[in-house]
Parts: structure tokens; C-alpha cells; sequence
């Protein structure tokens, strides 16, 4: 860190202390307050299924291709792989290399994984997957859907996680496998341009919410200036609107009553979010 962007976040840090005080943020918000919200599904034509999620200045969008591979007669399930990308234009930090891109990048990308295959990093929450990639064979064949979910962050001010989460969700939501024929001489099935397209059955429609954590004080959906000047202290709950599906925690300690706190507000949260995105585009404050 810089002489100057260190001076900057110990300006912004004072700054946040003396707002908290009289119970808002730098920008008005309450703790408890996230930013304008804005979620769709199904507009990019050349993939299988998209969506894309913004809170502000913060976005991101997610095209999921998926692709027929063959496999031995023992496999059972498709494959799932998922990558994440910040580009240099997605933020002046970003340019500049401020923002540690690979980590924030690798961190969404094993959050989203865990949704699909739970158990990969061990996180706390329940172990029921998002979908079943058992659906993703092709029956009496050893031919399985491949899908394949790139998430792009267009715009950054703090909150990737949440953006990209949402995203993903909303790219899966509108996913649509198309119609495949079984060729009777080799098996081999073939996709038929012209048959039914099926989607996906989902478990849950589960979304983040994410705080940082200023002494104790839950900061809901941070901007990047509050993430930088509280060094990453941040708590994540993805919640399915019932219980929390997985929780990520770095930075500082939460006590027991402030996570409850937060479950219960990523609850409500999820609720709201899902009703935005089935809404498809609608906005809302909270």
C-alpha cells in the first residue's frame, strides 16, 4: 500500500468512525442498508443461460455454455466448472492492481462451486447441492451435459461476492439443456437444434448477503472504500430463505449473537432478492 492510499483509507477510516456514531455511513446508508439493487435472466442469446446482478456501481453478469462429453459407463454425473474474472476496466483499482484479483476471484469461484458440489472447502452450512448433476446424464448413454459458467465483474465498488452469486443464480435459473437424439448405430447422442430445450430443476434459489465488520457493527453490502479501510473483516452468509447454505468468514472474530444477527438479515434478504429476480428487472432499495 502506498504513502497516499494509505492516508486516503486512514481519512476514510476516521471518516466511517465519526458517521457510525451518529448511526449512518459515508454515503447515508444505515448499517443495515444495502445499495439499489437490479437482477435479470436469459439476455445473452449465445449462451445457455445468463444473468447478471447489480447493486449500484457494483456488477456482474454470467453466461453458462454446456457441451456434450463422453465418459466411462461407471460415471453417473455431468461436470460442472465455473471461473471468475475482473478485468482492468471493471475499476480504477483494478487498473492500478489494487485489488488482489486473483484471491477475491478464486474466492467467488470455490463459493459458487461449493452451491453446486458441497464439501470442496469445508464450509459451515447444510450439504444439499443447488442441482443434481445426475441430471446432467444423458440416459442409457455414457454422454453427460459439461456446463461451463463464466462470471465476468463489469463494475466494481465492493460486494463482488454478492453480484456474482447473484449472477450465477440468475444464469442458472434460465439454463436450458438442449434436445438431444441417440443415434442407434453408435450411441452417440446428437443435438436436435429443433426439439424441446428442458431446464434444470433447482433445489433452492439461494443468494449472499454479505457485511463487513466494523467493531462488532454489521456493515450490510460494503463499498470498496469500506472493504479497503477495514482491511477484508468481512462475513458472507448464503442463505436458501430458510437457513444459511454456507458461511465465510474472514478478517476478525463475530461473536455468536452478531452471526445470528446476520442470518437472520440474509434470510429476509434472500426473500427479497428472489421475488427481484422472478420480477426479472425489477429494482429495489433493499
Amino acid at each position: 500500500m502506498d504513502i497516499i492510499n494509505g492516508s486516503r483509507l486512514l481519512k476514510y477510516t476516521e471518516v466511517l468512525e465519526y458517521s457510525l456514531k451518529g448511526g449512518l455511513r459515508p454515503d447515508g446508508r444505515t448499517p443495515g442498508e444495502a445499495r439499489e439493487a437490479a437482477i435479470s435472466s436469459g439476455f445473452i442469446g449465445t449462451a445457455n443461460g445468463s444473468g447478471c446482478m447489480k447493486l449500484d456501481r457494483t456488477s456482474a453478469v454470467c453466461g453458462i455454455k454446456v457441451e456434450l462429453s463422453k465418459v466411462p459407463l461407471s460415471y453417473t454425473k455431468g461436470n460442472f466448472s465455473c471461473k471468475v474474472q475482473f478485468p482492468a476496466v471493471c475499476s480504477v483499482n483494478s487498473r492500478k492492481g489494487q485489488i488482489q484479483q486473483t484471491d477475491i476471484c478464486n474466492s467467488i469461484e470455490l463459493l459458487i462451486s461449493e452451491l453446486i458440489e458441497p464439501g470442496i472447502i469445508n464450509l459451515p452450512g447444510t450439504e444439499k447441492p443447488l442441482i443434481k448433476l445426475e441430471d446432467l446424464r444423458i440416459l442409457d448413454t455414457n454422454w453427460v451435459w459439461n456446463l461451463d459458467a463464466n462470471v465476468l465483474c463489469t463494475s466494481y465498488d465492493g460486494n463482488a461476492t454478492d453480484v456474482c452469486i447473484g449472477a450465477f443464480v440468475a444464469a442458472l435459473k434460465s439454463l436450458e439443456l438442449p434436445a438431444v437424439v441417440v443415434n442407434k448405430d453408435d450411441g452417440k447422442p446428437l443435438i436436435d437444434e429443433n426439439g424441446p430445450r428442458t431446464g434444470l430443476a433447482l433445489n433452492s434459489h439461494p443468494f449472499s448477503t454479505t457485511f463487513a465488520l466494523y467493531d462488532q457493527i454489521l456493515l450490510m453490502d460494503p463499498t470498496g472504500l469500506e472493504e479497503e479501510a477495514l482491511f477484508g473483516n468481512s462475513l458472507t452468509i448464503i442463505s436458501d430463505g430458510k437457513e444459511p447454505i454456507k458461511v465465510s468468514k474472514s478478517g476478525g472474530s463475530i461473536s455468536a449473537t452478531k452471526l445470528r444477527e446476520a442470518i437472520n438479515i440474509a434470510n429476509i434478504r434472500q426473500a427479497t432478492l428472489f421475488q427481484l429476480m422472478m420480477d426479472n428487472g425489477e429494482s429495489i432499495d433493499k
